[in-house]
């Protein structure tokens, strides 16, 4: 376990190619600071209470993997855990990003929770990076719904992990403490989890003590992955609590070659006839309130050959996270 503690078409349709050649960032909202105030749930959105509709999709070589691709250039994620969970108060929301000046697409999320909260789950459903939008779907998990999320998909062998030691910081004499975490994955067509990072933070409520942090990324082994190493926790002190971020960049050579391999022409064509590498970054945040509530915030990106592909899964709870 590898811990950081302190821790097609494709032939025919140029704008389906366009789609799957381009990159997605996700960043949180506010200055950019670790550890500005996360702000409450929203989304930055055409019509948050009347979301665009999902357009129907073209059938494209990809289709046998669970993406398709519009005639608009919308890139649908057919296979997503959220149509297996039996989630409440499910909402979805069409989030309308900004192009950054290397044509990026950047779009943010964070929110907070209160002390006696649920747990809140969040997954991309479609895509369009000639627009700079992303559909999710979102709602709250019952203990039961969580913990059947269990580890990144894939046998135990497949899994390589990280943590570090845990470190705390003094904050003078402890009360009760709380525990939250803020998890982010990238996961493959076929659902599996090829990269993960969590932050973790524990914290005293309603008085001082101790706050401790750990961070757990996960990379999917059999893929030629290089990382930029699992970080230590790095907390934030606010004036009415304490965060923990972590921020890691994963890098695989191999995923266009699987593809390929698979899809032939077709998987060529899917990868945008890129050969660069996939990279995948995550950079998480949470935050614990002296109240017992818990705020989160994530900023995430891919890019390189096949990355549209790939699509995005977050969830954030009290609670302690591998």
């Amino acid at each position: 376990m590898r811990k950081q503690h302190h821790r097609i078409a494709l032939a025919g349709s140029a704008a389906a190619v366009a789609a799957l050649t381009g990159s997605l960032i996700m960043s949180p909202a506010g200055s950019g600071s670790a550890y500005a105030m996360i702000t409450p749930p929203r989304c930055i959105q055409l019509d948050c209470g009347d979301p665009t509709p999902t357009p129907t999709p073209t059938p494209t070589p990809t289709s046998a993997l669970g993406v398709t691709v519009g005639s608009d250039g919308w890139i649908s994620y057919d296979n997503v855990k959220a149509k297996s969970l039996a989630l409440d108060n499910v909402a979805t929301n069409t989030v309308q990003g900004a192009i950054q000046s290397d044509g990026t697409c950047q779009i943010s999320d964070s929110g907070n929770a209160g002390a006696s909260s649920p747990s809140t789950y969040i997954e991309e459903t479609a895509y369009n990076p000639t627009t700079c939008q992303a559909k999710f779907v979102t709602g709250t998990m019952s203990p039961q719904v969580e913990a059947s999320l269990g580890d990144p998909a894939g046998d135990a062998s497949a899994q390589t992990n990280n943590t570090a030691p845990d470190v705390a910081g003094d904050t003078a004499n402890a009360s009760y403490y709380q525990s939250a975490y803020m998890k982010t994955s990238w996961i493959d067509p076929i659902y599996i989890t090829i990269t993960s990072l969590t932050a973790n933070l524990k914290w005293p409520v309603n008085g001082g003590g101790y706050i401790y942090g750990r961070n757990n990324a996960y990379e999917f082994r059999y893929d030629g992955w290089s990382n930029s190493g699992t970080p230590g926790p790095r907390f934030g002190y606010l004036s009415n609590g304490w965060s923990n971020s972590a921020a890691e960049s994963f890098v695989n050579t191999d995923f266009e070659h699987y593809v390929i391999a698979a899809l032939g022409p077709a998987g060529w064509a899917a990868c945008g006839f890129n050969s660069s590498p996939a990279v995948f970054r995550h950079s998480d945040t949470v935050i614990g309130y002296k109240n017992g509530g818990r705020g989160w915030s994530y900023n995430d990106s891919k890019r390189g050959g096949c990355a549209n592909l790939v699509h995005h899964g977050a969830w954030s709870g009290f609670g302690w996270r591998s």
